[in-house]
């Protein structure tokens, strides 16, 4: 079965900074990834994908939760200190800095 053929998990942004599926909930700076972290360690498969809505919109596709969870690990589970400090968001061509909030 290809990755595309399986169905993704529902997720539910519930706040800014709350994330809900599977019964599992994650609260931070980026819920979503959190909720990767968290479905992985409940027993989820890494490779499956997360759709998160806010009320009936679509508003993130994770490509597979542990993408979602090493995103986490990488960029929002620590402090701005602790974060890369060549981190550019998608789309920055001239490759400037900025700060992460």
């Amino acid at each position: 079965m290809r990755m595309r053929d399986r169905a993704p998990i529902h997720a539910v942004i519930t706040r800014h900074d709350t994330c809900t599926a599977e019964r599992v909930t994650a609260c931070g700076s980026v819920p979503v990834l959190a909720l990767c972290r968290k479905l992985i360690a409940a027993g989820y498969d890494p490779a499956l994908p997360l759709h998160a809505y806010r009320g009936d919109t679509l508003a993130l596709k994770v490509c597979s939760i542990g993408e979602g969870a090493h995103l986490w690990e990488r960029y929002g589970g620590g402090t701005r200190s602790d974060r890369p400090r060549d981190f550019w968001p998608p789309g920055n061509a001239e490759g400037k800095r900025f700060m992460i909030p």
